[in-house]
This record gives C-alpha cells, structure tokens and sequence, in this order.
C-alpha cells in the first residue's frame, strides 16, 4: 500500500503504546483525529481488501466452471 506520510505522525499527541499500536493523546486537535481516523480507516480496507480470499474458499469451484464450458475436452471424452 502506497500512502502519504500522514502529518499527524509528527503531531506531540501521536505515539505508539506497548503494543505496538498507534495512538492519539488527549487533547488531541480535531484535525488531526480526523486525520488519523482517515488513515486508519483506509488502512483497514486495504487490509480487508489485500487479505480476502487467502483463508477463504474459493467462491466457484473448479469443476462447476468445466461443466459449463462447452469447449473443454475431458480425458474420458477421448477414450
């Protein structure tokens, strides 16, 4: 994900607590929480967008589609 630096990193009200996981302190300017909620949100639909699929199902089945293609040669066809 390609995103530009958001300038609420270099705010004093934004940190990383113990976990890891980025923060704003009290008091923080309405500005910059809207800036940080912004990018949060579009962090987690990249996420949600880029992680789809990889531990689920696949949402056709391979043999659902060869049965409905009228050009696909089956091996039993041929003997």
């Amino acid at each position: 994900m390609y995103m530009a630096r958001p300038n609420f990193i270099d705010s004093e009200y934004f940190y990383y607590d113990e976990s890891g996981n980025m923060r704003l302190r009290d008091g923080a300017p309405k500005e910059v929480r809207r800036e940080f909620k912004l990018f949060i949100k579009a962090y987690a639909d990249w996420q949600r967008t880029n992680e789809q699929g990889f531990e689920q199902p696949p949402l056709v089945c391979l043999e659902d589609i060869i049965e409905e293609l009228p050009l696909v040669i089956r091996i039993e066809d041929i003997e």
